[in-house]
């Protein structure tokens, strides 16, 4: 039973660390990102802080995708 709890508790201790972690990338990069005045206008640094946090949503999703296909290849084996 050991077995098949640690790696649930990984997987939600690697959930917690991806939303924490996400939190600072959002609001203390992304958010915060304004460059300087003339480089890009306001509606391309808009654009671009949306393609980034859609692309930190992306890896989000394909970590955890990627973290469940290996507990369950893992958990469940063959009856042969």
């Amino acid at each position: 039973m050991l077995r098949r709890l640690l790696p649930l508790v990984a997987i939600l201790l690697v959930a917690w660390l991806l939303v924490l972690s996400g939190t600072v990338i959002i609001f203390g990069y992304i958010a915060q990102f304004n460059p300087a005045e003339g480089a890009i206008s306001p509606f391309g640094a808009a654009v671009l802080k949306v393609v980034l946090g859609a692309l930190l949503a992306i890896l989000w999703i394909l970590i955890l995708y990627l973290l469940s296909i290996w507990y369950v290849r893992r958990s469940i084996k063959p009856t042969s």
